[in-house]
């Protein structure tokens, strides 16, 4: 993995990392480089304590960085370190194409990034100009493409990306059959022979493949679902009622997706 994910430098140049050591040294002699520059430690003893603890722990894998620091520190002049970033979304098109570009970003220099879209007018609510909506769900599949082929870190790891979906959301039916949907296509072309591998023809040629998705729930949702009682789906523009419908029945939905294909989860407002 070390190998593969997290040496730096160009392959066949000098500069390329070659050992362990190296890659402790370059985290662990950055950090400490800033903790003298900041003045951290009360004395150079205390300081190069800290150096020698990390490096135990990091050589005895007592602990482990994320991936970010491992790409990014020692290497980069300013580096992305946190793991992940939550974005959001407003319901304009710049808006959707600026997290597109805020994502793809994050993504180059190794961080995953989680995104609510219920901001989103629903699929066919009208715009200002007179057209109708795309929906949150089209947006997903541009987001998706760009998740696939901007690799985490300029490596091969895939980019890490959570969409979420308020349980209210009109389009939260389709929401949670997307990825469902689209892996039936998968084992179509598999059935047809093309390689069933995570990183094949068959589930590249299909979306949704790069994210993981949550369904946004309340304390309401779910005390619904225990009472049998019905879910009002509402319009993101104005809240006004687009469609009622048994909450016992989207959560048997959302059940019965995520046993398919493991998606949606649920996230728990």
């Amino acid at each position: 993995i070390v190998v593969s994910k997290y040496f730096r430098g160009q392959v066949g140049t000098p500069d390329r990392e070659r050992s362990v050591k190296q890659l402790i040294g370059r985290v662990v002699d950055t950090l400490t480089k800033w903790a003298r520059t900041q003045r951290y430690f009360a004395t150079e003893d205390d300081l190069q304590a800290f150096s020698d603890d990390l490096k135990h722990l990091l050589v005895f894998q007592k602990a482990a960085f994320n991936s970010p620091v491992w790409f990014n520190c020692g290497f980069e002049d300013a580096p992305q370190c946190s793991a992940c970033f939550i974005n959001s979304v407003d319901d304009s098109m710049d808006a959707i194409l600026k997290l597109a570009h805020t994502e793809g970003m994050l993504f180059k220099w190794g961080s995953g990034t989680g995104s609510n879209l219920s901001k989103i007018r629903e699929e066919n609510a009208l715009l200002r100009g007179g057209g109708r909506a795309s929906g949150p769900v089209s947006f997903m599949k541009g987001f998706d493409a760009f998740a696939g082929v901007i690799k985490s870190g300029g490596k091969t790891r895939r980019a890490a990306k959570m969409v979420i979906l308020n349980a209210d959301h009109p389009d939260i039916k389709k929401f949670i059959w997307c990825k469902a949907s689209e892996e039936r296509k998968a084992w179509v072309l598999i059935d047809a022979g093309y390689d069933s591998s995570i990183d094949g023809d068959a589930y590249a040629s299909i979306f949704f493949q790069n994210a993981n998705n949550s369904v946004r729930v309340t304390d309401e949702f779910m005390e619904a679902v225990a009472a049998d009682a019905d879910w009002e789906l509402t319009a993101v523009t104005d809240g006004s009622v687009i469609e009622t419908v048994p909450a016992r029945s989207l959560f048997r939905q959302m059940s019965e997706a995520a046993w398919e294909c493991a998606d949606p989860g649920i996230q728990f407002d």
